[in-house]
């Protein structure tokens, strides 16, 4: 899915709030989506990691 793979691209930026945005609204359009959910948490770790 697109926002999955435009979320991953803003996440190896270190773009973690656009990345955040873009795996929701994957998330949103497909609630059953592994990937995006996985690579969510996975963000959503980085950035705790950062502050």
């Amino acid at each position: 899915m697109a926002y999955n793979n435009l979320g991953r691209a803003y996440a190896l930026l270190g773009e973690y709030d656009l990345a955040i945005q873009n795996y929701t609204e994957a998330l949103r359009l497909k609630p059953d989506y592994p990937a995006a959910r996985r690579n969510l948490q996975a963000v959503l770790d980085e950035q705790s990691k950062d502050k």
